[in-house]
């Protein structure tokens, strides 16, 4: 009929990440899959968000020489206190979905965390600590979002095998693919999330 897609278009110009990400979250199974540019673009610009997010990262590494250490859980902020939390819920609830197959929840699960309370909010705040905060707050900072990071690549691999490889590569040693699936750290206090609540709709609202 001459409405065929080929594969390698959309690898072109989207890359092979994004049509895999398309492919995989927005089908059901036994149902046909509706191709949508406009989601194929999406999928692209999700990607980019995630490279940037990295890139991001890496760059206040190199700006306060971080050292490497380990996150000080004594020495938590408010707000590291609810990104772990958060990162916690995140993998519990992703563990559970994939091992009932439920790719578009899982998807789903991973970007309202990437781009909502990461990006959006944990890494806007993460400006103040690195401008004003002590060399600690500051060291200890780069721990969390290293490991923030790490647990998003992980998650997301399945999905984005090559970017999340090359930026694993990047910012951490050895291969995402031999590396150790996230896990949840029971140790970690949890906490009340009013106090966030109240800050976010603060901003939000002026």
């Amino acid at each position: 009929l001459g409405n065929g897609i080929d594969p390698f278009d959309l690898i072109e110009k989207y890359g092979c990440d994004a049509m895999r990400y398309f492919l995989t979250t927005n089908s059901t199974p036994g149902q046909d899959l509706r191709f949508s540019d406009d989601k194929m673009a999406s999928s692209w610009n999700y990607i980019n968000k995630i490279w940037n997010i990295s890139r991001f990262i890496q760059m206040n590494q190199d700006k306060v020489e971080y050292d490497g250490r380990e996150i000080d859980y004594s020495n938590l902020t408010k707000i590291d206190e609810w990104i772990l939390n958060a990162e916690k819920e995140l993998i519990k609830g992703v563990d559970e979905r994939y091992e009932d197959y439920e790719l578009g929840e899982v998807a789903r699960l991973i970007y309202n965390f990437t781009w909502n309370d990461f990006a959006s909010w944990y890494l806007e705040l993460t400006k103040v600590t690195f401008a004003n905060g002590t060399e600690d707050q500051k060291q200890n900072t780069c721990a969390i979002l290293k490991q923030v990071l790490s647990t998003i690549v992980k998650l997301l691999h399945p999905f984005m095998p090559f970017v999340t490889e090359e930026i694993y590569q990047h910012i951490f040693d050895g291969s995402i693919m031999v590396s150790d699936w996230p896990t949840v750290n029971e140790n970690l206090n949890s906490c009340n999330n009013d106090d966030m609540n109240r800050l976010f709709n603060i901003i939000t609202t002026v």
